[in-house]
């Protein structure tokens, strides 16, 4: 037994001690998922039991280790999804907004970041903050189980909105009650937890541009959301094929008796419902306003404004008239705020909070971003996608193409020598909104253009390129009234918006012409790109 053992001997003994390692790993990973197997189908069956919803996103989300961040195992994101989905049904309004940062880290986790000067991009311009400008790559949507994860954090972070806001349209006598609970101290305290965790997924979509547009992009989904026939493959308007297989793929609530989302909101009173929720959520004139700036903060970048202002538009549009008439409402009220008010909001301090701000800018944000979102809805992504590509074609400076490129919502790259990802670029562009939808959208763009004369104006109005504005919202408008103009393709109303939108750009386009020609710029390229847009 003292005798020293062969080299090779101890070779055989190390490859048996792994083997029986591998053996007892894989009997205890089995157990383990039998374990949990159980726990599942237990806690499906006991509506009762609530589930530590908190503690199960933390496993979820990129652990820092130095300066990377490593992700979560593969295994238990897609046990701890199960659990979430499962634990949302019974997680109360404050529970649900402790989630929403969380769920908000995560789904940025599932967005691809994109390189500027990656080969093939079509969206390879160098020396450019893309960060700013939501630009994201299309693997989440080419990538099965990638896929599968963003689009359950998608449902998710939907509920918790559901669950958050209250119901719009509960009695007089329910609010009174409600009022009356207030006054319990458990009450009290469970509603400034609810406030703190809002203001905190206020001031995350705050300073994540790329959050912010996600979640502009889900708020979109669901308020153009329109249910079609169980058999019909067309997608409704406004929305893109991959938005659209998300929104209808999630799962139903346990108590709606329904299997998946489009089956629990396949009736009109159940999508009123849902919508007249979220549009309380970030209405300008209510208590949370997701998207709106706190106001020691100023406007910032303005986009968060225009986010909001964006969205009621689209809702003065909508079919049903209690959506409709409460979306006119709320951004009627929200653009009359400074009416008759010569000062603008002072800060801590006693001054002005942004000294270069204008009333427009409090009241709309990111003009141009405003106007283009809302004519990009107007003549449909596929459409708008071919503009993009003629208008970046004529310019070269950065800052010319960060304008034509503008928007609220995420933007996609994709490689254009991989015709995968090409094909998915195409499923995430938005059809045409309805017809109600463009005639708001149209309305208010003109009104844009009437009541800011400085609206195409840039910074430096002696470059040649700084036309970019005046160009994109122009060539937009003549793409729209192009599509207007096919035979059956519009009703008078939206016609009739199409043209006063026209005469507005027309006014506008040849005031900024008149400027540059006194001024004496030499800007040959800018000139010609006007007239011909004027002609």
């Amino acid at each position: 037994n003292n005798k020293r053992k062969s080299p090779s001997s101890d070779g055989e003994e190390e490859t048996g001690s792994l083997l029986d390692q591998d053996s007892q790993h894989d009997a205890i990973h089995k157990k383990l998922i039998d374990m949990i197997s159980h726990i599942l189908k237990r806690t499906r069956s006991d509506h009762d039991c609530k589930l530590p919803c908190l503690d199960i996103l933390g496993l979820l989300l990129p652990k820092s280790e130095g300066e990377e961040k490593v992700s979560a195992n593969p295994f238990t994101v897609n046990l701890g999804l199960a659990f979430l989905t499962l634990g949302m049904n019974r997680c109360s309004p404050t529970e649900a907004a402790d989630l929403l940062p969380g769920l908000l880290e995560f789904i940025g986790s599932t967005l691809q970041s994109v390189d500027p000067n990656a080969a093939g991009s079509n969206n390879n311009d160098t020396g450019v903050d893309w960060d700013t400008q939501q630009a994201v790559g299309v693997i989440h949507l080419l990538d099965p189980i990638a896929k599968t994860r963003h689009n359950q954090a998608y449902h998710l972070i939907l509920r918790c909105l559901e669950r958050v806001s209250n119901n719009p349209t509960e009695s007089a006598a329910a609010r009174r009650n409600n009022e009356v609970s207030k006054t319990d101290p458990s009450t009290t305290e469970s509603n400034v937890s609810l406030v703190s965790s809002l203001r905190e997924t206020k001031q995350l979509l705050s300073s994540r541009p790329i959050l912010s547009a996600a979640m502009f992009d889900l708020f979109t989904d669901v308020m153009l959301y329109n249910p079609v026939p169980a058999n019909s493959t067309l997608v409704p308007s406004g929305l893109s094929t991959a938005s659209y297989q998300c929104l209808v793929g999630g799962a139903a609530s346990q108590s709606s008796g329904a299997k998946t989302w489009k089956d629990e909101f396949s009736t009109r009173s159940n999508l009123r419902r849902l919508k007249l929720k979220l549009l309380d959520l970030v209405a300008p004139c209510r208590r949370f306003a997701l998207f709106l700036p706190e106001k020691s903060e100023g406007i910032g970048s303005g986009d968060g404004i225009s986010r909001t202002v964006a969205l009621m538009t689209l809702l003065s549009g909508d079919t049903d008239p209690d959506i409709k008439n409460k979306a006119e409402s709320y951004l009627r009220s929200h653009m009359d705020t400074y009416r008759g008010r010569k000062e603008l909001p002072l800060g801590e301090n006693g001054e002005a909070q942004d000294q270069n701000a204008t009333t427009q800018d409090y009241l709309l944000g990111n003009s141009v971003s405003l106007a283009q979102t809302l004519l990009v809805f107007s003549v449909g992504g596929a459409s708008s996608l071919i503009v993009d590509k003629s208008l970046r074609a004529q310019y070269t400076n950065d800052e010319a193409k960060l304008i034509i490129q503008s928007r609220l919502g995420l933007r996609y790259s994709a490689d254009s020598a991989v015709a995968s990802q090409q094909k998915a670029l195409l499923s995430s562009t938005r059809t045409k909104v309805s017809e109600t939808a463009v005639t708001s959208c149209l309305k208010f763009v003109a009104k844009m253009m009437d009541d800011n004369p400085k609206m195409l104006a840039q910074t430096n109005m002696e470059r040649d390129e700084s036309d970019a504005k005046a160009v994109s919202i122009g060539t937009r408008v003549l793409a729209i009234l192009g599509d207007l103009n096919r035979p059956g393709s519009s009703t008078k109303p939206t016609m009739e918006a199409a043209v006063s939108l026209l005469n507005s750009l027309c006014v506008r386009i040849s005031m900024f012409y008149d400027s540059r020609l006194d001024g004496g710029s030499n800007a040959m390229g800018s000139t010609g790109r006007l007239r011909q847009i004027l002609a």
